[in-house]
């Protein structure tokens, strides 16, 4: 038997700078455009769709593997460590 386990909607055309966009609309300061790890969990359940806290630390988990809320996402981050660390962007670079 085989079970499958969709976290989330698949990305298509995503990119980080669309993600800081999304940082800034949700008020990131300018000047780093850092949300504190708290208000970016508490937009992740009050915002869009609905999750429950227990939903948020499981997508977390699932899509970072650590247990931990405080292990899968740091203090305070951007747009690009959001994109790097939880949704597993991988970093390209211009040429």
């Amino acid at each position: 038997m085989c079970v499958c386990v969709c976290v989330h909607r698949p990305l298509f055309d995503v990119s980080v700078e669309d993600l800081d966009a999304a940082f800034k609309a949700l008020g990131a300061p300018p000047a780093h455009g850092r949300l504190q790890r708290e208000a970016l969990l508490t937009y992740l359940q009050q915002l869009g769709e609905f999750m429950t806290a227990d939903e948020v630390v499981s997508s977390l988990s699932l899509l970072t593997g650590a247990e931990r809320v405080n292990d899968a996402m740091p203090h305070a981050l951007d747009a690009a460590t959001f994109a790097s660390q939880v949704l597993g962007f991988e970093q390209t670079s211009s040429a």
